[in-house]
């Protein structure tokens, strides 16, 4: 049982910067000017990550989402004036979702 826990238990060193990066990704979504756009985009996003029900499933998702998220990401912050940053988009969603698993875990 524990070697079957320590193949598919995420590693520390994977969660802990991956962390990090999201809620600081979050923050600067909530901080920027372009605030309401980001949580549009964010929202689109998290249905995307609805499925993903693990943290390395997240880490994945952020660190090389696969080619349609790409794609819905791109098209989501290329649109207006002012463009979004992808990678603020995807993490502040795995922060959200993150927040959420957790939410549940809890429960």
């Amino acid at each position: 049982m524990l070697q079957h826990y320590e193949r598919v238990a995420p590693v520390h060193s994977e969660i802990t910067p991956a962390l990090h990066e999201w809620y600081a990704m979050l923050a600067a979504a909530r901080a920027s000017i372009e605030a309401d756009r980001y949580a549009s985009a964010v929202a689109c996003v998290l249905e995307t990550l609805a499925n993903d029900a693990t943290i390395r499933q997240l880490v994945t998702a952020y660190q090389s989402p696969d080619a349609a998220v790409r794609t819905h990401v791109f098209d989501l912050c290329g649109v207006g004036n002012a463009r979004l940053d992808p990678r603020v988009v995807v993490g502040a969603a795995c922060a959200l979702r993150f927040r959420h698993l957790m939410d549940q875990a809890v429960e």
